[in-house]
């Protein structure tokens, strides 16, 4: 035996029992014994990549390829060098070069795959895999990244029946359990998800992630007093989880527990100041809040913008023309069954063309028969869901929109991190959400005289814009069924109700509810939502207005109806709507009065507490609107001793709506399109002034 080969050898000996420091010295006499040797730069080089000194090993081994260019060992080394480099496309090539020297390497096939996948070329890593399989039934490693692949692509299933392959290899890696519960949850087989997450557990019942995806399984299934336990129990192994913080407010705000909610939000955003999600949600959840300030409001929000806008200098290649035709884009992750469609798509239907042309970037994660609809009226239609904020920006200034407007504020799946950055020369916020935004990069508000009287209007970083017709126009839906008589009629039996959200529904709402009721003799409330498909969640409720006063057989609790026409059908077993605050309904309010019922409001000190003012004084029905408590429960107790006003409201609801402005789409459009026309010129102005040396204020009336 050569002195060469007697090092290689005591220094792989060495190497085996984990002594790499003089397994590395034994290397190097070797080198220096025979410079030549391509096994010494070879093991100096693996040796390398293995105590994480990446550069130096991918030299090594690229040395020792040219030493000898006839092993496939030692390119599969490289390889595996220059992949954990991240230099994806020279390790393909090193793999290769492996594969031209012995094609039956299965390794050689698993680690070209994974290369492969990481530069997104999934069906090419797919056929490495299934190359490294057939060579080696057995392999368990390449079944699983193969599995792995399939996930990444979306091909969930084959990703599951490659996992339960491993399964059935015996694989003992419970990481298995997890990334298969992950595939069937995305698959839509929740109940398998569930099973696979629990025996997952079984291996290590500490995983804070395996117990949130519980919880976010229980969440989309409105098993919200589940889901809120679950996300606690996320916590409790990770105190730090913003994820498990941050759906613990999504569960209590659905159950109506609003301060609890919020408590959730402000721990996920003291946790991760900068989690754009949570910190919206903290935003949202407050405004239902009865003791929240507006300028408490206020300031949150331009706390938010100075965590997350993040302006940057940019030359829009638009030319300041005020006359041209306008570009206007429409920003939403709600372009489907969702309260925003109602109000956008008149809109979208009744825009000239000779004025402007309409881009829509929808941000849907799961499109429906009203995203297809809403697809029709747009003159392009950009999927941007799930691309990143910057990518977003680019692509508006790429298709050079004029007037970029957000109809989502705060609310799920909104780009404002994208507004902040400036994607469009003018920025507007519109119809989705209830409050300024907070950013400096947002030019305008779109609202109305009677939501946002002239007083209030410091309290927005956006300059107010009111429309002449009304903050928002409603497309009544094409389905409804018929008007039919007040119920109390036939029954005797008066029955308020309320279809909003239970966050709404604050604790003043549920007094003065309360003391409504026991004032009007045999009267019942019926209250309809979603999350009343939670068993606890109707227990919860019942024991809220039984506390206040109210006997449980004068309280019906009603969940979701499986369609839009029987939703809507329900209101027939209503005689008179009853408004929430500080936090008013809005879709809920116009469904009312399309069905016939009369909405009672309290009028709010803010845009969310008088969107039902605003949109009953559109209607001329000043007489449903109370300034007080007790007004409010004196106009719904006289509503509720005339059943021959309440016939009149049933009879006429239904035609005054159709009448009045937030029913007009092309009036209504015709006067928005007027707006952003003022708006652009301002733009058109500044741009003029820059030159001069002038600025001019953002005020149009």
């Amino acid at each position: 035996m050569s002195a060469t080969a007697d090092l290689l050898n005591r220094g792989m000996h060495a190497h085996r029992n984990g002594n790499l420091g003089e397994a590395e010295g034994l290397y190097r006499e070797a080198v220096t014994a025979d410079p030549t040797s391509a096994d010494a730069w070879n093991l100096i080089g693996l040796l390398a990549y293995q105590q994480g000194e990446l550069t130096g090993a991918a030299e090594h081994l690229e040395y020792a390829t040219k030493l000898r260019n006839s092993d496939a060992s030692i390119y599969i080394n490289l390889g595996a060098a220059q992949h954990a480099l991240k230099r994806f496309d020279e390790a393909i090539d090193s793999y290769r070069a492996a594969l031209r020297l012995e094609p039956s390497r299965a390794d050689a096939h698993n680690n070209l795959g994974n290369s492969l996948a990481a530069l997104g070329r999934f069906d090419d890593a797919d056929a490495s895999f299934r190359r490294a399989i057939e060579i080696d039934p057995n392999y368990t490693k390449a079944v699983i990244n193969r599995a792995k692949t399939r996930q990444s692509a979306g091909a969930y299933e084959d990703a599951i029946a490659a996992y339960r392959q491993a399964l059935e290899l015996g694989a003992e890696l419970p990481a298995v359990h997890f990334w298969m519960a992950e595939c069937l949850e995305n698959a839509g087989r929740r109940d398998d998800a569930l099973a696979a997450y629990r025996t997952y557990l079984r291996h290590d019942p500490e995983s804070a992630e395996a117990v949130y995806n519980i919880g976010v399984i229980e969440l989309d299934r409105y098993r919200l007093a589940e889901a809120a336990r679950t996300f606690q129990a996320a916590i409790e192994r990770s105190p730090q989880f913003t994820q498990a913080h941050n759906n613990l407010g999504i569960a209590m705000l659905a159950q109506g527990r609003v301060a609890e909610a919020v408590s959730s939000f402000r721990a996920a955003v003291e946790i991760q100041h900068d989690d754009v999600t949570a910190s919206s949600n903290y935003l949202m959840a407050q405004q239902y809040l009865p003791v929240a300030s507006d300028a408490v409001l206020f300031n949150e929000h331009r706390r938010w913008a100075a965590v997350h806008e993040r302006p940057e200098p940019v030359q829009f290649r638009q030319t300041p023309d005020r006359q041209r035709p306008l570009h206007i884009g429409y920003v939403s992750a709600d372009f489907r069954a969702h309260a925003v469609s109602n109000f956008i798509q008149p809109i979208l239907r009744h825009h000239r063309p000779e004025q402007c042309r309409v881009t829509c970037y929808s941000d849907v994660r799961h499109p429906d028969g009203t995203t297809e609809e809403l697809k029709t009226l747009a003159d392009e239609w950009r999927e941007s869901s799930g691309m990143p904020d910057q990518d977003f920006v680019n692509l508006v200034r790429r298709d050079a929109v004029d007037i970029l407007v957000d109809l989502s504020g705060h609310t799920a799946g909104n780009r404002l991190v994208a507004f902040g950055r400036r994607a469009a020369p003018v920025q507007v916020s519109y119809l989705g959400y209830g409050n300024t935004t907070g950013l400096e990069n947002m030019d305008y508000r779109i609202t109305d005289q009677f939501a946002d009287p002239e007083e209030g209007s410091s309290l927005y970083a956006e300059t107010l814009v009111r429309h002449p017709l009304g903050f928002a126009c409603y497309a009544p839906p094409s389905d409804a069924p018929p008007v039919t008589a007040p119920p109390v009629i036939e029954t005797g039996c008066l029955t308020f109700g309320s279809f909003n959200n239970l966050a709404k529904i604050s604790p003043p709402t549920v007094r003065l509810w309360t003391d409504l009721l026991l004032s009007v003799p045999g009267s019942r409330l019926l209250l309809k939502s979603q999350s009343f498909l939670d068993a606890e969640v109707v227990v919860d409720w019942q024991r809220i207005f039984a506390d206040a006063g109210l006997p449980p057989e004068r309280l019906v609790l009603q969940g979701r109806s499986p369609s839009l026409r029987e939703h809507l059908g329900a209101y027939r077993q209503i005689d008179i709507a009853l408004d929430t605050f500080p936090y008013n309904g809005s879709t809920t309010t116009c469904e009312a009065l399309w069905m016939g019922v009369p909405v009672v409001t309290l009028r709010g000190s803010n845009y969310v507490g008088r969107m039902t003012s605003a949109l009953l004084q559109w209607m001329s029905l000043p007489e449903l609107i109370g300034e007080s408590p007790a007004e409010y429960l004196n106009i719904a107790q006289r509503l509720a001793a005339n059943s021959d006003r309440l016939a009149e409201y049933r009879n006429g609801l239904r035609l005054r709506m159709a009448a009045a402005p937030i029913c007009d789409g092309a009036a209504y459009t015709r006067s928005l399109e007027d707006k952003f026309r003022e708006m652009w010129s301002r733009w058109c102005a500044a741009q003029a002034n820059t030159h001069s040396g002038l600025t001019q204020p953002r005020q149009i009336a």
